[in-house]
């Protein structure tokens, strides 16, 4: 089995971002892909 790590969202991670983002919640509950961007970028 595998360690786990853990470790801050870049960029590059949007997409995954928001593919687990969409599965987590349902219709308009879910972040945009703009808002995940922003969230990474602070």
């Amino acid at each position: 089995m595998s360690t786990p790590l853990f470790r801050q969202a870049t960029p590059a991670d949007v997409n995954r971002c928001y593919e687990i983002e969409t599965l987590a919640y349902e219709g308009d509950e879910a972040a945009t892909r703009e808002k995940i961007a922003t969230r990474i970028q602070r």
